[in-house]
């Protein structure tokens, strides 16, 4: 009796957290790796897609395994989800420092002139903090076309 009143709870409670995650999934920017068993008898495999199509970031990435059981990261075959983990994070490791650099490449450009190969010559006005921030967003455009 009790102990029935406690599970209806905490299923009640884990299908609010399930919504309230939904609902911000396109705030996520940031890389992203979706894993789900292709049979999970527990979650609907379905769920896997959903999460990732609602995902607000650009670089991610939607892996199924074809696994008849919930808890793939033990047992039989967790190596592959364990290496399809490295594979991501160090792609997106390279990616990210690959930004970086093209970014700062970009940023030591401004400090040359780039029509005769001169320096330019130094300023002695300072930026506003409107110019520095419009000048940032300016890079983070680049960097996400490129």
């Amino acid at each position: 009796a009790a102990s029935d009143v406690y599970k209806r709870q905490g299923v009640k409670q884990l299908i609010e957290v399930m919504h309230a995650t939904e609902e911000t999934l396109t705030d996520v920017h940031t890389p992203a790796l979706v894993i789900q068993a292709s049979k999970d008898p527990t979650v609907d495999p379905v769920s896997g897609s959903e999460i990732f199509e609602k995902l607000g970031a650009r670089n991610k990435q939607l892996v199924l395994f074809e696994r008849e059981r919930h808890g793939i990261i033990n047992g039989e075959g967790s190596q592959d989800i364990f290496n399809q983990v490295e594979q991501f994070l160090t792609r997106t490791l390279k990616q990210e420092q690959s930004q970086r650099y093209w970014l700062l490449g970009r940023r030591v450009a401004k400090l040359f002139s780039i029509g005769n190969g001169e320096p330019e010559a130094p300023r002695n006005d300072k930026k506003s903090a409107a110019e520095v921030q419009a000048e940032s967003v300016d890079d983070q455009k680049a960097v996400e076309n490129n």
